[in-house]
């Protein structure tokens, strides 16, 4: 019997940080979509300044456009010419800096964001409820990600969204922002 109590108030907790990780998406008003026949996707900003995550974030979010219609800019093309450009994704805020690389790269819309939560979270159960009278310890990771769509012709943010995604376990990081990735890019292809 205090089994699926345990399960339950497991699920419950994580529907409750799902359902308040959403934020809604900015579209820019009368942004036209259409224009942006090719995206370059850029490593996103890191501030917990985990080595190699951004660029692992930003190589998922290519991956996983490749099956959409979307065209996108190489990857090794566009790592490329981050590299001969100096960049580092703190520059997606300046404008000229963004123009800048969409006239290198060709293209009229940059993909990239910022990596917002990056954590595990101890989550225990009432001691109340499990059958031996003792908490019950779990642990999930969260991963919170925003996503913007750039235009580089101008530097103006044209499409942006958050969302928090969590996974069951310690350290489980990759799959929590596989699942955050997902959601965003649902969202975002809606617009492309």
């Amino acid at each position: 019997m205090w089994r699926p109590i345990r399960k339950l108030t497991q699920l419950s907790v994580l529907l409750l940080l799902a359902g308040c990780a959403a934020k809604p998406s900015f579209v820019a008003p009368q942004a036209d979509f259409n224009i942006y026949q090719s995206i370059a996707v850029l490593p996103l900003a890191d501030q917990f300044h985990r080595p190699g995550v951004s660029i692992q974030i930003a190589d998922s979010l290519y991956q996983k456009l490749q099956t959409s219609s979307v065209e996108l800019v190489d990857w090794m093309s566009t790592l490329e010419v981050l590299e001969q450009e100096a960049w580092r994704p703190e520059l997606q805020s300046n404008t000229r800096a963004v123009v800048r690389l969409g006239e290198r790269l060709q293209t009229r819309a940059v993909l990239t964001g910022s990596i917002d939560e990056w954590r595990n979270k101890l989550i225990s159960t009432n001691p109340s409820l499990t059958r031996t009278g003792t908490a019950s310890h779990n642990y999930v990771s969260i991963v919170g990600i925003t996503l913007r769509l750039i235009d580089c012709r101008c530097g103006h943010i044209v499409w942006s969204a958050s969302k928090r995604g969590s996974a069951n376990g310690r350290d489980q990081h990759g799959a929590a922002a596989s699942k955050t990735i997902d959601q965003l890019l649902d969202s975002l292809v809606d617009y492309l």
